[in-house]
């Protein structure tokens, strides 16, 4: 469990500079981020709606960033499951936090492959 990473961190230290400069730059926002988040759901409703550019990929940027907070979260949570007290509101927690497509992926290991 911790061998891999730590061979693949070894592995690529030279790339550190590089992943953090995206990393940077996935949480840097400019005004036509916010101005994309905001408009977004009313061009669903009304086509006369004009999305701004999106840049660096705007959605992408949101994945990206829920994914990456969402580790110290799985890991808190993870461990809080195993103290008594906690362990309900914890476990809760845990599954709360995972991103709407793993519903269906759930639903479709629970149910079957197919449309659900």
């Amino acid at each position: 469990m911790f061998l891999l990473p730590l061979w693949t961190v070894i592995r690529h230290r030279h790339d550190f500079d590089l992943h953090f400069r995206n990393v940077l730059t996935a949480w840097r926002w400019r005004f036509d981020d916010f101005k994309w988040l905001f408009l977004m759901g009313l061009s669903m409703i009304d086509k006369r709606v004009v999305l701004p550019d999106q840049g660096n990929s705007t959605p992408a940027r949101v994945n990206f960033m829920f994914l990456t907070a969402s580790y110290p979260v799985y890991i808190i949570t993870g461990f809080l499951i195993w103290l008594p007290g906690v362990a309900f509101a914890s476990w809760i927690a845990h599954l709360s936090d995972g991103r709407p497509g793993d519903t269906a992926d759930l639903r479709t290991c629970l149910h079957g492959g197919g449309e659900p």
